[in-house]
């Protein structure tokens, strides 16, 4: 969903010593475009014979990573992340509170909620919705992992 945003200016622009006329222009804003989310298992360091890309062992920790996510029109400026679980298996008690998001770090800040985890309690598949939000409250598309 694309924001736009129309300021009109007047802007005057006159000589500071002689009068010689002046123009007055229009200034128009760009649209804002949403961010885009990118969401990622995250396995942490490589051990094939505990992890494999997209599975975790049951009652290990499950990393998520979104920190790939990124916003068309400033990546400067901080995202928001949103995780929440689309799907976990039947009889889980696996709710969007079970995500853990790391400690605040003043060097990882602008990151803060695009890592989370959470711990499996029964074997299946969650699957979870990553969505992020700009400054200028633009929504990404969900990212599914």
């Amino acid at each position: 969903m694309n924001h736009f945003l129309r300021l009109t200016f007047a802007l005057t622009i006159c000589s500071s010593t002689v009068l010689l006329g002046c123009n007055e222009s229009t200034l128009r804003t760009l649209p804002n475009n949403p961010p885009l989310a990118v969401a990622a298992i995250d396995n942490g360091a490589e051990d094939a014979s505990v992890r494999r890309l997209g599975y975790t062992v049951l009652g290990e920790v499950a990393g998520l990573d979104g920190s790939h996510s990124s916003d068309p029109d400033n990546d400067l400026e901080p995202l928001l992340y949103h995780w929440s679980f689309e799907i976990v298996p039947e009889g889980s008690t696996i709710t969007d509170e079970s995500l853990v998001f790391p400690d605040e770090d003043p060097e990882t800040e602008r990151l803060e909620s695009a890592l989370a985890n959470f711990t499996p309690d029964l074997l299946g598949t969650y699957r979870l919705n990553l969505t992020v939000v700009d400054t200028k409250e633009a929504e990404s598309l969900v990212a599914v992992v």
